[in-house]
């Protein structure tokens, strides 16, 4: 120690101060490696320990590990895993395929189109068809994989089927058929009223489609008040071997569903053309037809020969289909007026469930206002169909007369009968046909004052205090009869 000491005090000031300085450094610096060392053995120590407790933990449960290892094969011992079990199952997927399968057998295209009197199927029965595949496939699948949501939609269905039955007996679904057979004011005193006329000419009336020209008219049908004969709706014709022919055409208010033969427009006008005109009458009336359609007609099936007459009696259809539906092209049997499948279907459906009835009611018994632009197209197509089947006419040596027809909406007094069908709404008088009749007429009669072959029949119902109408434009014997001499009165005037 004296010796160091003696070095130490050798050394300069300077000297001194830098081997303090040293020493310290070196001093700290042993001792931070010195706690680096005893933490890094602590961190092992624990680390061991760890592993040793992990160790006397799987000891300690071994014993209840091997006990439930054993229980799990003593429990598998009792199952076997052979073709009996597995042919179990197999047997039960295959009883709901051939439950799915016997299905298709019974219900399928080729089936349903023996019920059928028109073929082919329209396209909204061939949805029906596939919809029933796919639900009944879905529910086998339920009651495999998921039985309690396979209850579940059962109990839903079940309870669906008690609401439907619990409103049609409290509400009932009104429909046109219905209302008829109440013989409503028009069909009071009617000699051929009865339940069987109601049948036949709501459910005897069939069409047939050509895709090629557009054109819809009646199938052959013969009955005891409604017969069609060559796609014509038959004419009692005081002359039916007259040389001259008058070519009656419109929509299904020419058509005349609503009373027999002999009280269509088409026959009463017949009735009242005196004999020495020479003239027969011929039915050309189909449902829903629009004037593009009729004038399609006019030329693809109709041999005009100078003399003879064309009549376009309509209006309520262009407004229908070119308004409400929004559909140019008109009416095709088997098609929809302008709808998806789905609203098709619906609209199907509704006459036969309360339910959908009343969610179809809710939904489209409102009154839709329609853009100015979607009006005037509709009348400048309808005004330039007839000025086609004008000049078409004319080209054949013919003349052409065009009438547009009344609705319950532009006569002039309503009667408490008629207050109440507005009133009521649906089925008989839509909102939205209400509505669309009640802006666009007006502006179709302004444009056709244009048109020196048509003439207004608009009012011609003003002066009957019995009403003819059965919705808001089908009429009744009388209102036919009213129209045909008012037809006769201004075509007499132009011949005489």
């Amino acid at each position: 120690m004296n010796a160091l000491s003696s070095i130490f005090f050798k050394l300069s000031g300077r000297e001194q101060t830098l081997l303090v300085f040293s020493l310290w450094t070196i001093f700290l610096v042993c001792l931070v490696k010195l706690f680096g060392s005893g933490v890094d053995t602590f961190r092992e120590w624990q680390l061991v320990n760890g592993k040793i407790d992990a160790h006397d933990t799987i000891l300690d449960q071994e014993a209840g590990v091997n006990r439930k290892l054993e229980k799990k094969r003593e429990e598998q011992k009792g199952v076997s895993y052979d073709l009996t079990l597995l042919q179990n199952e197999v047997d039960k997927i295959m009883r709901k395929f051939y439950i799915f399968f016997i299905y298709v057998l019974i219900v399928n295209p080729l089936t349903v189109s023996f019920f059928d009197e028109i073929p082919p199927l329209s396209r909204y029965i061939l949805f029906l068809i596939f919809s029933s595949y796919v639900v009944l496939g879905l529910y086998l699948l339920m009651l495999s994989y998921c039985r309690l949501l396979a209850i579940q939609s059962s109990v839903f269905f079940l309870a669906l089927i008690t609401l439907e039955l619990i409103l049609s007996l409290t509400i009932g679904i009104p429909t046109h058929e219905e209302f008829r057979r109440q013989q409503p004011e028009p069909y009071q005193g009617a000699s051929f009223f009865s339940q069987e006329f109601i049948d036949e000419s709501f459910f005897k009336s069939k069409w047939v489609f050509d895709p090629q020209t557009g054109v819809v008219k009646p199938q052959n049908f013969s009955g005891e008040w409604l017969n069609v004969e060559n796609n014509l709706r038959r004419t009692i014709n005081k002359s039916p071997d007259a040389s001259r022919t008058v070519y009656l055409f419109g929509g299904s208010t020419v058509y005349n569903s609503e009373v027999p033969d002999e009280f269509t427009i088409a026959s009463q006008l017949s009735e009242i053309i005196p004999l020495d005109q020479d003239l027969k009458v011929l039915n050309l009336g189909a449902s829903s037809v629009h004037a593009s359609q009729q004038l399609a007609r006019l030329k693809n099936e109709v041999n005009l020969d100078p003399q003879d007459i064309v009549i376009f009696y309509d209006g309520v259809n262009n407004v229908q289909l070119g308004v409400v539906y929004q559909n140019k092209k008109g009416y095709m049997y088997g098609q929809p007026k302008q709808e998806n499948m789905f609203i098709g279907v619906l609209r199907l459906l509704e006459n036969h469930s309360s339910i959908i009835y009343l969610i179809m009611r809710s939904a489209y018994d409102q009154e839709v206002k329609y853009p100015l632009s979607l009006i005037d197209s509709t009348v400048d197509d309808y005004v330039s169909s007839l000025h086609e089947a004008n000049l078409y006419t004319k080209s054949k040596g013919a003349k052409f007369y065009h009438f547009l027809q009344p609705t319950i909406f532009t006569k002039a007094q309503l009667n408490d009968y008629e207050k109440n069908m507005i009133h009521d709404g649906l089925p008989l008088i839509p909102k939205t046909s209400k509505k669309a009749l009640q802006e666009t007429y007006p502006l179709m009669k302004e444009r056709l004052k244009e048109l020196n072959f048509s003439h207004s029949l608009t009012n011609s119902f003003d002066h009957l205090d019995v009403s003819p109408y059965l919705d808001f434009c089908h009429v009744n014997h009388i209102g036919n009869k009213v129209i045909a001499e008012n037809i006769w009165r201004m075509i007499a005037e132009d011949i005489n």
